[in-house]
């Protein structure tokens, strides 16, 4: 088989000066694998891709693996042949082209693939290692660009597998990916599991989904959003005009409109954002905070109940849009209740550990003092500031929203014990804050606390069993050496009216020496020592 030109590309083995010489003993094979063995080694000669050597430095053993093909054009330098020498039944063999198995062999094929279609790649060609692809603009242009490539094959000498190539397709898979007209999108193949995901349909399902979007975050860009319709849920009539009218206050306030006038046909709904209903349902009420928040953003805000019959230009205009399946880029679809959307607002009002950074980064104010307007301006510059609302910029993860006190307890506590919550350890609740996108400078320190005293984590944790001091070891290198005295009591009357016990034990044998007495005394004590104690000293000598 013809190869690349020596003087184009030879692979070369970065070999360390100081290492050791291998040479392995020759492995007896099964006779069926032997007989594979020589007939793979008669190929390779007859294609003269390996030769005999008789004194290699280098010698390994051969190891069997399938491969139907493959590429075998670049040649190994000769200086590096005998360093792939191994042992087979009928003798010693190197190769003279690379083989499969070196671990810088694709980055040699990488080298050569980039020298021989410089010109066209980025322009007709995209080429990884052995992945070739010849892309056009259109049909009258496809078959210039295939000469053009292989003119490039056969100044080079490379060889193509005519059963791996395709011609004329519009689409096909490169890389791992399906290319086409379109562009590059994801194989069918190899997402199909995400495909056939079911909604979550439980509690347990749902903290088990949002751990697999976490740790999705850092890989697929606004991952939480593009997830949210496995959160499909069933909203009632309530709720619709409910997150109805939060969009349309929501929208109302993004165009800087300072007085609104509201007008539903729902009586239920206007009735209660009047104060004429009492919204006694739990969702009612969150829903109807959630409007007075908005409202109190507006200097002036009136909702209007107007019967059904009059308020026919917003439902044709809602029969228009439910008609119309296909879906604008601008068209925003909402998969979970407004109420159950985590809602974090930016206190204004009060001052906090924000309010230098954001004077400095909107009007460049700083405090008089000279060392403190220094840290202020080199602290602004984790930080930026973007449409009022501050956030602290990452190394490699996004920006993360900065929260004040109160705004932090909150997040703390849902995501320790909310819906989602499962009681984490500070760590872990500080790692999760974080990948929630949420960010305060004592965080760590606040995470401790609150778990710390925590109800919950507190009575049904794991009971520690270290003692709560550490413990004293007492050595004692023989017996008698040491002992120890106590005295109990006093107990009920005894004969001779005993109601004392002092003890004495030993602590390398645990001997035990005891004796009533009815006072404790010094003369007592010195008598039962000399007597008990004493007396076994003098017996062991």
């Amino acid at each position: 088989m013809p190869s690349i030109d020596p003087s184009v590309i030879t692979h070369r083995l970065n070999e360390c000066p100081s290492s050791k010489l291998v040479r392995q003993k020759k492995r007896v094979f099964a006779p069926k694998r032997d007989s594979a063995i020589k007939d793979e080694v008669q190929k390779l000669m007859v294609a003269k891709f390996i030769r005999e050597v008789y004194y290699p430095d280098w010698l390994a053993n051969v190891v069997m693996f399938k491969k139907a093909n493959g590429y075998n054009q670049i040649r190994m330098d000769e200086a590096d042949q005998e360093k792939t020498s191994f042992v087979t039944s009928q003798g010693l063999f190197c190769y003279k082209v690379m083989p499969f198995g070196l671990k810088n062999a694709g980055a040699t094929y990488q080298r050569l693939v980039n020298h021989m279609f410089r010109p066209q790649i980025g322009r007709n060609v995209e080429v990884y290692v052995d992945d070739m692809l010849v892309k056009s603009q259109d049909e009258g242009r496809h078959l210039d660009d295939l000469q053009e490539t292989f003119e490039t094959l056969r100044q080079y000498h490379m060889k193509l597998n005519p059963s791996k190539c395709a011609f004329g397709v519009s689409s096909g898979k490169f890389l791992g990916f399906m290319v086409s007209h379109r562009g590059i999108e994801a194989n069918p193949d190899k997402i199909q599991a995400i495909l056939d995901m079911k909604p979550p349909q439980n509690t347990k399902e749902i903290q088990s989904l949002t751990g697999r979007v976490a740790a999705l975050n850092r890989f697929v860009s606004k991952a939480t959003d593009k997830c949210l319709p496995f959160f499909k849920y069933q909203a009632t009539n309530n709720e619709v005009e409910y997150e109805a009218l939060l969009k349309g206050l929501e929208l109302a306030k993004s165009v800087e409109a300072k007085s609104i006038c509201v007008m539903g046909d729902s009586q239920l709904i206007m009735g209660q954002v009047n104060g004429m209903y009492e919204a006694k349902e739990e969702r009612m009420k969150k829903y109807l905070g959630r409007v007075m928040r908005l409202v109190k953003r507006f200097e002036n805000a009136d909702f209007i109940q107007i019967p059904r019959e009059e308020n026919m230009e917003a439902d044709t205009i809602a029969k228009e849009v439910s008609a119309d399946e296909s879906l604008k880029k601008s068209d925003e679809v909402q998969y979970m209740p407004s109420i159950d959307v985590l809602e974090v607002q930016q206190v204004d009002n009060r001052e906090n550990w924000m309010t230098p950074i954001i004077s400095y980064l909107k009007d460049g104010r700083l405090p008089e003092e000279k060392d403190e307007a220094r840290k202020v301006r080199v602290r602004s510059a984790r930080y930026v500031l973007m449409n009022e609302v501050l956030y602290k910029r990452g190394f490699s993860q996004p920006y993360l929203r900065c929260l004040a006190s109160d705004e932090a307890n909150y997040v703390l506590r849902e995501v320790h014990e909310g819906a989602c919550g499962n009681h984490s350890r500070a760590r872990s609740l500080v790692h999760k804050v974080v990948r929630a996108g949420y960010y305060w400078p004592n965080m760590q320190a606040d995470a401790k606390a609150y778990v710390k005293v925590c109800d919950q984590c507190q009575r049904f944790s794991n009971v520690p069993r270290q003692p709560s001091e550490y413990l004293t070891p007492m050595v004692a290198s023989w017996p008698f050496a040491q002992w120890g005295l106590d005295i109990l009591g006093p107990f009920p009357l005894g004969v001779r009216q005993m109601k004392f016990l002092v003890v004495g034990i030993d602590y390398f044998t645990k001997w035990v020496e005891a004796e009533p007495l009815a006072n404790i005394t010094q003369q007592n004590v010195k008598n039962f020592v000399w007597k008990n104690i004493g007396d076994d000293v003098s017996r062991q000598g």
